[in-house]
């Protein structure tokens, strides 16, 4: 990512220095992973760096829990893409597209930074990459959802078939891998998610990250183009990451000791050094 000089050395813009810029290389995507919770006790701190837009839609919230989770993630999404570009996280600027995705409104061409964000109960889950499209989906398991009223929304009538020949036990899950991976592809692809979820159609393996995109798909001819992956969440979430290219490296971050390490998935949450990358993006707040 090339920064331009005059910009970063602009006082306005309140540069971090140097050293605590992080570090995004092509081919990367980086997911972060924060428990809404964990965070509230930075609450006013995450409020002041939010623009009046973001205060007023937090101000309409009706329960304070539901409006305190807006402020943190938000907040924490801020603070992350500050790090990456160094710039105050409260001088970062949104755009948004015809579905209501933001996007960061860069002020020079040479910039580029793409992001997509999830949250579901307790838990906020970011993806950030400098060169591709990237699209994510975090889903808490709650054992009292009966998917079966909605089971013809989300799966296309293949899928059904496939599904119904699962061991009934592994069918609540399955459901929610396959809801994950779907709203992660249609916001990467741009589609939005006001699009019907049983016009994408997607194939796995229990114990297999990797996720087929099947010809139903709204643009199969380009499903070379995208990589689905299952992800390895905290206990009682699923989540799903869509990329565009297959050429390219995760890297986790989160807070010390909230994951374990999934054997079958690949993924080994949070070494010392992202535990300390991630602790490092709260020097802004005081």
């Amino acid at each position: 990512m090339v920064m331009n000089p005059d910009y970063l050395h602009n006082p306005v813009h309140q540069i971090a220095p140097p050293r605590q810029i992080l570090n995004l290389k092509r081919g990367e995507v980086h997911l972060w992973w924060v428990n809404l919770g964990k965070e509230i006790f930075r609450l006013d701190g995450y409020y002041q760096i939010l623009s009046i837009d973001e205060k007023n839609r937090a101000a309409r919230y009706a329960y304070q829990q539901h409006r305190d989770n807006f402020i943190v993630r938000r907040g924490m999404l801020r603070m992350i893409l500050g790090r990456y570009l160094g710039i105050h996280a409260k001088y970062l600027r949104f755009k948004y597209n015809q579905f209501g995705r933001p996007s960061l409104d860069l002020p020079l061409p040479n910039m580029s930074l793409l992001f997509n964000s999830s949250h579901s109960n307790s838990f906020s889950l970011y993806a950030i990459t400098s060169d591709r499209e990237v699209g994510i989906d975090i889903e808490f398991l709650n054992n009292s959802f009966s998917y079966e009223g909605i089971i013809h929304q989300v799966l296309s009538p293949k899928e059904r078939q496939l599904f119904l020949t699962l061991h009934p036990n592994l069918r609540f899950k399955a459901f929610f891998e396959s809801w994950t991976a779907k709203e992660a592809y249609l916001k990467a692809a741009g589609f939005g998610l006001s699009t019907p979820l049983n016009q994408v159609e997607v194939f796995f393996q229990p114990n297999n990250p990797k996720i087929k995109l099947g010809n139903r798909s709204l643009n199969p001819n380009r499903n070379q183009l995208w990589s689905l992956r299952k992800l390895g969440p905290p206990p009682g979430y699923v989540a799903a990451l869509a990329v565009e290219g297959d050429d390219f490296e995760i890297r986790n971050y989160c807070r010390p000791n909230v994951f374990l390490q999934s054997k079958s998935l690949g993924d080994i949450f949070c070494s010392s050094s992202d535990a300390n990358t991630f602790a490092e993006v709260y020097c802004e707040i005081s």
